[in-house]
């Protein structure tokens, strides 16, 4: 399975929650915090946030939400001294969405907004649905900080990464380690000076278990340029001669401009954006296109 995709923003989270880490069967309180200066920004300026809330099991998302703008007390948030939104799930995930607690709860889903007569919305910087994952039971780290998908080069990022117990904990970049040390968290900040992809690894290791995280963002080059192959025009192509092969080729413009950069993600690929798998763009036009291989 692929998919094309055409970036000019990325995703930053403006979800955060109390404890950081929520492990899948955990039936204490959640803290959720929302900031709406993050994201698309539609709650910026709101006097009221209500949360539209659910949970994804089953593999299905948004079960148990609520009515749209219903206006519950329920889900009324309270602003704190940060001016940010926080909701209290409580007294356990369970109890709150009402479902059993032999329910593998993988996911809170959420959409903010200001009430039942109000017009705003908070979303992801793309405007689509916010989702916090349960992770696994057990020993585990996981980044409890995001950064962007596509990064511009010297943009200084932050990541920070939790264990949900004490241990040695090892932050690699590209492979080099570049900060160690022993306890629950660890934080390391750098400055994105060259193009091309950098990739957080967050090793944790206790007597018994060792368990492991990334996390990427992508400095993208400009984009290679070349003719489509002959008989390409737009869609996709698989190759008679070769079953794992395929040309992927697609129109990327508006009425102004064409895109800066296309990337193709995919389970090749483990859904991550990089720039080997940015498609050339042709020379004569706003047609960009790959081939991939060992598919």
């Amino acid at each position: 399975a692929f998919a094309v995709l055409l970036f000019s923003t990325a995703v930053v989270a403006q979800v955060t929650t109390q404890p950081a880490i929520i492990q899948q069967g955990y039936d204490g309180e959640v803290t959720v915090i929302f900031n709406p200066n993050e994201g698309n920004k539609g709650m910026v300026g709101a006097t009221a946030c209500y949360a539209h809330t659910g949970i994804t099991y089953n593999g299905k998302q948004w079960q148990q939400a609520p009515t749209w703008r219903g206006g519950e007390a329920k889900y009324k948030m309270t602003k704190n001294a940060a001016g940010n939104w926080e909701l209290k799930i409580t007294p356990s995930i369970f109890a709150y969405y009402g479902v059993s607690d032999t329910t593998q709860v993988t996911q809170l889903c959420f959409v903010f907004n200001d009430g039942p007569n109000g017009n705003k919305e908070g979303k992801t910087a793309s405007g689509g649905d916010i989702f916090v994952d349960l992770v696994e039971a057990g020993f585990t780290v996981a980044f409890t900080s995001e950064i962007p998908e596509i990064s511009e080069k010297g943009a200084q990022v932050s990541v920070t990464a939790m264990a949900t117990e004490a241990c040695q904990l090892r932050l690699l970049l590209n492979g080099e380690e570049v900060k160690s040390g022993n306890g629950k968290e660890i934080t390391y900040t750098t400055t994105l000076s060259a193009e091309g992809d950098y990739v957080f690894e967050c090793i944790g290791t206790t007597e018994t278990e060792t368990a492991r995280e990334t996390l990427s963002t992508c400095v993208p080059k400009a984009p290679q340029r070349a003719n489509r192959p002959a008989g390409v025009l737009n869609g996709i192509y698989y190759d008679p001669a070769d079953e794992t092969k395929v040309t992927l080729c697609t129109y990327a413009a508006s009425k102004t401009a064409a895109a800066k950069h296309v990337f193709v993600v995919g389970d090749f690929n483990d859904w991550t954006i990089s720039d080997a798998y940015q498609l050339k763009q042709a020379n004569d036009s706003a047609y960009f296109w790959i081939t991939l291989d060992g598919l």
